[in-house]
């Protein structure tokens, strides 16, 4: 098989394989978006297996190689495949004989669980073996020394460089001590989360610095580098916003903690519900979804020193300011303008989210623009409009 045929069929299963990971975070494996979106999978690793017995890719700082050759140099989106092998330390997924549907599916779930899940579970390699893939061979290598700065924050970002947000240590690093934040919190209802917390907050100050970098790449290419980057985002842009309302320097850090945790009420949620857009829940779902903001605040009250007002944001982030969100207040009280303003930060970023990499503040706004005045501040909105324009 010539090198050419081979690359060729190379990107065609992984930009498959992509389209079906990513429909696995929208659906359940039963529905049929999901099954449907396993057909191209299939056909292609079929026929690349057929003339390749064993396929190999290879993942080295984010770039797929396969057999020597890099691929998708100008795909941005397939970065969001690449974060899941490099969250568990994977560099090369290899596979030595034919996958059947139902072993795509879970090669899937397994690719999508945490980490902490995995080893109590054994381990990627019993994983697999317990799903009956002993042929799916999952091999950990040593990271590439550019990878280790990036992952351990002491890269330096290049403007003009071509890894984009991969290279952006200073993010990488708030994302590392937002993960370890909410780990702790998820460990013990009675942590004491101000050390973890004040690092979170130290590494947002250092990427403030960069804030223009920071703007830059989440509009042109986003960030996706696990479950919970819309907290480090939010905080990031809180942060930023608060600057440019010449915020003073100790109300911002308080702002930017109660951002960075006004989603902690999920933590108590399943995972599938908690890794599915809102809007596609089911009903059922839903309603678990509309108890995090209650969830979030009792986990606040319960955990030592945690900031008073992380407990309030939680609790009114989704209540909105015409009162019409959840959970319902009482007719003679309203939300902080801390809640509305993360509210919104936060309504962005999950829109900017849904979206993906590439799209600027005024393709964004517009779809928020029916709620000021309405769930959204419009003071607020009006000045962080004005903000993003700035700084975006």
């Amino acid at each position: 098989m010539a090198p050419e045929e081979l690359i060729a069929e190379a990107e065609a299963f992984l930009t498959a394989f992509y389209s079906m990971f990513k429909t696995r975070h929208l659906y359940p494996p039963t529905h049929r978006r999901f099954t449907k979106s396993l057909e191209p999978v299939q056909d292609s690793l079929s026929r690349l297996l057929g003339k390749n017995p064993e396929a190999v890719f290879i993942i080295v700082e984010r770039e797929f190689i396969f057999e020597g050759a890099p691929l998708f140099r100008s795909m941005t989106g397939m970065r969001d495949f690449a974060d899941v092998f490099e969250r568990h330390g994977i560099d090369r997924l290899t596979i030595q004989q034919g996958i059947g549907m139902e072993e795509l599916i879970n090669l899937v779930n397994i690719l999508t669980m945490r980490q902490s899940e995995i080893d109590e579970q054994g381990g990627m390699e019993e994983l697999l073996g317990k799903e009956q893939m002993p042929h799916a061979r999952l091999e950990r290598l040593s990271l590439g020394k550019k990878a280790q700065e990036i992952l351990t924050g002491q890269a330096q970002y290049q403007q003009s460089g071509a890894d984009g947000a991969a290279g952006f240590a200073p993010y990488a690093h708030l994302y590392k001590k937002t993960e370890s934040l909410f780990d702790l919190m998820y460990q013990s209802r009675e942590a004491d989360i101000v050390p973890a917390l004040n690092e979170a907050l130290d590494a947002l100050v250092n990427l403030s610095a960069h804030g223009q970098e920071f703007m830059e790449i989440y509009h042109n290419e986003g960030f996706r580098m696990g479950e919970w980057e819309h907290a480090a985002c939010v905080g990031a842009l809180t942060f930023l916003f608060g600057k440019y309302l010449n915020m003073e320097d100790g109300m911002n850090r308080l702002l930017a903690g109660a951002a960075l945790l006004h989603d902690a009420g999920k933590l108590s949620m399943p995972a599938d519900i908690r890794n599915t857009p809102s809007f596609l829940l089911e009903e059922e779902a839903r309603q678990v979804y509309n108890e995090h903001p209650q969830l979030g605040a009792e986990r606040m009250l319960a955990l030592r020193n945690a900031p008073p007002l992380a407990a309030i944001v939680c609790y009114e982030h989704h209540a909105g300011y015409d009162k019409q969100g959840f959970p319902a207040l009482p007719a003679d009280s309203a939300p902080m303008e801390a809640s509305l303003l993360i509210g919104l930060v936060s309504e962005y970023d999950n829109r900017a989210r849904e979206f993906g990499g590439g799209k600027k503040p005024s393709e964004i706004l517009p779809d928020l623009l029916p709620k000021r005045g309405k769930s959204l501040h419009p003071a607020f909105f009006d000045l962080f409009s004005l903000f993003l324009g700035e700084a975006g």
